[in-house]
């Protein structure tokens, strides 16, 4: 139930608050929401607290709608992370008992 639409309107990025604080405090809101709507916590009052918020936030999300900006790719990854579909993303080094170079 994490769809990158349903979360469009949490489309805040560090630039659009005053303290890094208050960004880690709506990454934390974000998070918390993505989590609950994934496991079936609390959804009512999380479907509640989305419309608080949308409310609140109305006159930027439009704004930022018709800048078109994309999703923050952090809000994005919880709602990977969430609902179980993040992709392991390869790494530099061989997995283990492949050797690569010349001599092995």
């Amino acid at each position: 139930m994490c769809a990158s639409d349903r979360f469009r309107d949490f489309n805040k990025k560090e630039e659009d608050f005053g303290t890094l604080r208050e960004y880690n405090d709506y990454l934390e809101m974000v998070e918390d929401i993505i989590f609950n709507l994934s496991n079936n916590v609390d959804v009512e009052e999380t479907n509640s607290r989305i419309a608080k918020y949308k409310e609140k936030n109305r006159e930027q999300i439009v704004k930022v709608k018709t800048l078109k900006r994309p999703l923050d790719g952090s809000i994005f990854f919880f709602c990977l992370i969430e609902s179980g579909h993040a992709l392991l993303l390869p790494t530099s080094e061989p997995p283990q008992g492949e050797q690569g170079g010349a001599g092995a």
